[in-house]
């Protein structure tokens, strides 16, 4: 929704733009276990630095429903 700097933070504006493994709109399934098809519609980082990726399920039966993953759980669809 807002990119840097951030209107919010102001002090966000001396960070360099992070870089991630997956961007929003990415087609993505887990690479293991349950598959849990869908679209990437956050990416941020944890307070400790560590990547998020939240997915979208586009499973008819549960479309809408989001899980938050890893980098290493996800593979691009």
């Amino acid at each position: 929704m807002f990119g840097f700097p951030n209107p919010f933070f102001p002090w966000t504006s001396a960070l360099p733009e992070p870089s991630f493994a997956f961007r929003v709109g990415d087609r993505v399934e887990k690479a293991s276990g349950y598959k849990w098809p869908g679209v990437v519609v956050s990416v941020f980082r944890t307070r400790a630095g560590h990547e998020r990726i939240v997915v979208e399920c586009t499973v008819p039966e549960v479309a809408g429903a989001l899980h938050i993953y890893s980098p290493s759980q996800l593979v691009k669809a």
